[in-house]
């Protein structure tokens, strides 16, 4: 019996070819973003991460709805659950305000310079950072670090105020891991707009990175998160998308299947090219 030798080596090529394509949908892929953005407002849940801690200097505390302006120098340790959320409008101070998630919680603790405990908080705390830029004169950045659930850019309704804390803008890089050999690779790039509102889907998903307040306006936000899905709401929420790693895009970008793809399509194309040579000789 003659096997056509040739012929089964153009049809195992050809199937080195479709394998990505058929194991993408049935392969989970890890999936990621790395978010750059300048914002004046941004807001995030902790979840008893032990970097969800912010150093701060000569900044002014007010631990109650009640309670008088005190100057601190050290460290704000947030308890679980507490709610942050940070404003900067243009050149102005920071401002934050941090609520524990039961009107009996704590917000967290006080830490001085020697990181020795010095109060437990109530269930509210102000934050006030003043003269920013003067500080970045002197070469000291406020740099406010996280390990939370996170939120970029503030809700744009039909407001006309014009103290509404918004996103200035902002970029998405798509990050994905090769299904092959766990290498990661950038798969796309989306701008944010002005007013764009992006939140993380998943619960448990926890963003890390921070915030920086110095000499330019606004907050500069700098953010990593391992989840499949984004969500970025505009004008209110009317006009939001999901934002997502399509297959298409793996495949497109992983470097591994688009080498195996250039390598089988180089030995199909030159086992075509000496099957076409042969033919013409005989």
């Amino acid at each position: 019996m003659h096997v056509n030798w040739r012929r089964r080596w153009k049809y195992a090529v050809a199937a080195v070819l479709a394998l990505p394509v058929l194991l993408t949908p049935l392969v989970r892929v890890k999936t990621g973003f790395s978010i750059v953005g300048e914002t004046e407002a941004f807001t995030f849940m902790t979840a008893g991460a032990p970097t969800s801690n912010w150093p701060v200097a000569r900044a002014v505390l007010v631990r109650s709805a009640n309670g008088a302006p005190e100057r601190f120098t050290g460290s704000i340790q947030f308890a679980d659950s507490v709610h942050v959320h940070v404003e900067r409008m243009s050149l102005g101070p920071v401002r934050a305000l941090v609520e524990a998630d039961r009107p009996d919680g704590s917000a967290g603790t006080l830490r001085d310079e020697t990181e020795q405990f010095v109060a437990t908080l109530g269930p509210q705390l102000w934050v006030v950072i003043d003269s920013v830029p003067e500080r970045a004169q002197r070469g000291e950045t406020v740099i406010l670090p996280f390990t939370a659930r996170a939120e970029l850019g503030g809700r744009l309704g039909h407001e006309t105020s014009p103290s509404i804390p918004l996103l200035r803008s902002g970029t998405v890089r798509m990050i994905g891991t090769s299904m092959l050999v766990g290498r990661g690779f950038e798969a796309g790039v989306m701008p944010l707009e002005p007013g764009d509102e992006l939140k993380v889907l998943d619960p448990h998903a926890l963003a890390s990175g921070y915030v920086v307040a110095d000499d330019r306006a606004a907050l500069n936000a700098v953010l990593r998160v391992r989840t499949r899905t984004l969500r970025v709401d505009r004008l209110g929420g009317s006009l939001g998308y999901n934002m997502s790693l399509s297959w298409f895009e793996i495949l497109r970008n992983d470097p591994v299947v688009t080498s195996i793809w250039a390598v089988a399509a180089f030995l199909f194309a030159a086992q075509t090219f000496l099957d076409n040579r042969n033919k013409e000789e005989s």
